[in-house]
C-alpha cells in the first residue's frame, strides 16, 4: 500500500505546486521561495519601527513646501490653488535664507509661502477667521500666525514642510493682536485683543494647552506690537500707541517691569544693550509719507 502511494507520488510530482507561503519562484534558481507568516510580521514590524521617530517635519528640507506637487486638478474644484492678494496691514517677511528666497505674507485666512526664485506658493490654511498677527522665528523656520473672532486660533507652522505643528485652542479669549516667538523658537508670546488685554506667554514644544503664565495690562492703553530681546526669552517689549510696556519673566511669572508713555509710537525694538529699546515714533507732518524720529526707552 505504501509502495503504490509512493509511486503515485512520483509520477504526479511534476504536477505538483507547493504552497510554500505565497507559492512565488525564485527568478534565478526556479525553486519556490519560502515565506512563512511569522517572517512577513517580523519584515512589517522591522519597517514599523524604521519609521517610528520619523515624520514630514523631521525630514524636510528647506524648500519642500513649495516643491511638492499639487495637482488642482485632483483636488475639489473649490480648493484653493493660488493667492493673488495679500493683506498690507500685517507686514511681509522675509525668510529667506542661503538655501531658498521666499517671504511669508497673509491673505484673509490664509498664510502665503512664496518661493521668489520658482514663482511659486504654498498656501498655509486652518483659521476659521482673518488672521490678524504673525511671528518668526529667528532661524525663519517656524512661523506662527492668530486670528481674531469665534473661536480662535494659534497656529505654529513649520516653513521647510508647510505643515502646522501645533495649534492652540484655550487660553486665546476673543483672539490676537499681537505674537511673537523667542530666539530660540522655543516660547511664544501673546498678546489678547480683549480689554483689559492679557500677556502670555507659552513653551509651545510641551502638551500643556494652557500658557505657563500671563499678566493683565489693566492700566495700559491698547498695546498692539510684542516682541522678545533677540538674546533672552526672558524679557519682551508691548507696543501701543502711546505706551511702551517691558515685561520681564523671572521663570515662574510674567512681571510688568516698566511702562514708558510717549506720543504716537508706531512699534519698538530692542538695541544692542539689553536694558534699552528704540521705538518709532511718527509726527503729524504735511507730506505724503510721514516724518520719523526716534526716542530711546530703558528698562532699568
Amino acid at each position: 500500500m505504501e509502495t503504490e502511494e509512493r509511486g503515485a507520488l512520483q509520477e504526479g510530482e511534476g504536477d505538483l505546486v507547493r504552497e510554500n507561503g505565497d507559492g512565488s519562484e525564485d527568478p534565478d534558481t526556479g525553486e519556490d521561495t519560502v515565506s512563512t507568516s511569522d517572517e512577513k510580521g517580523e519584515e512589517n514590524v522591522a519597517r514599523d519601527e524604521e519609521k517610528v521617530g520619523t515624520s514630514v517635519v523631521d525630514t524636510a528640507a528647506p524648500t519642500d513646501a513649495v516643491n511638492s506637487d499639487h495637482d488642482p486638478t485632483v483636488h475639489h474644484p473649490l480648493s484653493l490653488s493660488w493667492c493673488f492678494s495679500f493683506n498690507h496691514s500685517l507686514p511681509v517677511h522675509n525668510i529667506s535664507t542661503d538655501s531658498r528666497r521666499m517671504v511669508f505674507y497673509v491673505a484673509g485666512h490664509t498664510g502665503v509661502l512664496f518661493d521668489c526664485e520658482n514663482n511659486r506658493q504654498c498656501l498655509l490654511q486652518g483659521h476659521g477667521n482673518p488672521i490678524t498677527c504673525v511671528g518668526v522665528s529667528g532661524d525663519k523656520r517656524w512661523l506662527v500666525t492668530g486670528d481674531q473672532g469665534h473661536h480662535p486660533l494659534l497656529i505654529v507652522w513649520d516653513s521647510f514642510s508647510g505643515v502646522p505643528v501645533r495649534t492652540f485652542f484655550d487660553g486665546l479669549g476673543s483672539g490676537c493682536v499681537a505674537v511673537a516667538l523667542s530666539h530660540d523658537a522655543l516660547h511664544l508670546g501673546f498678546l489678547s485683543s480683549q480689554s483689559p488685554q492679557v500677556m502670555s506667554m507659552w513653551r509651545w514644544t510641551e502638551q500643556s494647552e494652557q500658557p505657563m503664565c500671563s499678566v493683565q495690562l489693566t492700566d495700559h492703553t491698547h498695546q498692539s506690537h510684542l516682541t522678545f530681546h533677540p538674546s533672552d526669552h526672558s524679557q519682551l517689549i508691548s507696543t501701543g500707541e502711546f505706551q511702551v510696556t517691558f515685561f520681564l519673566w523671572d521663570g515662574q511669572k510674567l512681571h510688568i517691569v516698566q511702562t514708558r508713555s510717549l506720543r504716537r509710537i508706531s512699534t519698538s525694538l530692542w538695541e544692542c544693550s539689553p536694558s534699552q529699546c528704540l521705538s518709532q515714533r511718527a509726527r503729524d507732518s504735511p507730506s505724503l509719507l510721514p516724518a520719523l524720529d526716534w526716542a530711546w526707552s530703558g528698562l532699568l
